[in-house]
């Protein structure tokens, strides 16, 4: 009897950040209009395409943003039908303009909007922690660039 091998699946995206009068705020995407759960964007790699060049596509196309990306945070892991699916990320400065635009007839996206890092809403269950790891790295990134506030 042939043993089928686990499926494993990788997602790339990223989290981008800004700080606006004092405030850091990460970008987050509410994908389907009947959940309420918050995420970053992501989606999965395409053939020949690096987990880098994933991520600064899933993000223009999920949110309209062109970004840089930063520090890669720590994978989240999560199990799916027959296997587990990795969801690869880093954190993103945004380039050009930072309004999101979901408008994009391919955009798979409700909803794209800025949250202050204190005042997040309710996050898609796998990607708590990586958005929470983000969200540190995103206040030690905004404390350096305005050591006097906060």
């Amino acid at each position: 009897m042939d043993k089928q091998q686990p499926v494993k699946v990788v997602s790339c995206g990223a989290v981008p950040w800004r700080v606006v009068d004092g405030q850091a705020q990460v970008l987050l995407i509410r994908q389907f209009e009947h959940k309420q759960a918050w995420s970053i964007a992501k989606g999965h790699l395409k053939d020949g395409e690096s987990i880098e060049e994933c991520a600064v596509r899933e993000v223009r196309e999920e949110t309209g943003l062109n970004v840089k990306l930063g520090d890669r945070l720590p994978d989240a892991v999560v199990n799916i039908k027959g296997g587990t699916k990795t969801v690869v990320s880093f954190l993103a400065e945004p380039i050009g303009s930072q309004e999101p635009n979901i408008e994009d007839p391919d955009c798979e996206v409700v909803e794209a909007k800025w949250f202050n890092v204190n005042e997040l809403p309710e996050l898609q269950h796998y990607q708590r922690s990586l958005i929470e790891e983000a969200v540190l790295e995103v206040e030690r990134e905004a404390y350096e660039m305005d050591p006097y506030e906060g």
